[in-house]
């Protein structure tokens, strides 16, 4: 049976994310990874990172993936689909092979980085592959020509 998706209720606003469109003097960097249970590190290497305005829409929707909008999270829910509009109003970029990303020109405001860490393997008789890890999250707030920093490592 498929898992619930959680509906989202606000109702997406352009004009309050409308400042991800603006040039800043902040940056936003950072690298995501997740542990395996062996002791591997596994990178968000060439994953898509997304940099997402905070707005009223936004965080009920991060709340409803992650459980949280305020701390480092792994995906633990599934969510309906995105209003188109909120979709444009984020910037993105790539992660590199060591998992590192970045953001310049950021504007002054607060964000959710948001990217996949994930990676296959064998599970049980047959050895058929399951996709293991998932969408990784973390706020962040610049103002006045800030670098930020981040690990991604819920």
């Amino acid at each position: 049976m498929p898992a619930t998706r959680i509906p989202t209720l606000s109702v997406y606003d352009p004009e309050e994310g409308a400042f991800i469109h603006r040039t800043g003097a902040n940056e936003v960097r950072g690298q995501a990874f997740l542990r395996q249970r062996g002791g591997d590190v596994v990178t968000c290497a060439s994953e898509t990172v997304w940099l997402i305005p905070v707005t009223t829409y936004a965080s009920e929707r991060i709340h409803n993936i992650y459980g949280t909008t305020s701390a480092p999270a792994r995906s633990i829910n599934q969510v309906d689909d995105a209003d188109p509009r909120y979709l444009q109003d984020q910037q993105n970029t790539v992660c590199d092979a060591q998992g590192n990303f970045s953001f310049e020109s950021v504007a002054d405001g607060s964000y959710f980085v948001v990217t996949a860490v994930a990676w296959e393997s064998a599970s049980g008789y047959g050895g058929s592959l399951v996709r293991q890890g998932g969408p990784v999250m973390h706020p962040v707030s610049v103002r006045g020509g800030e670098v930020v920093r981040l690990i991604i490592s819920p």
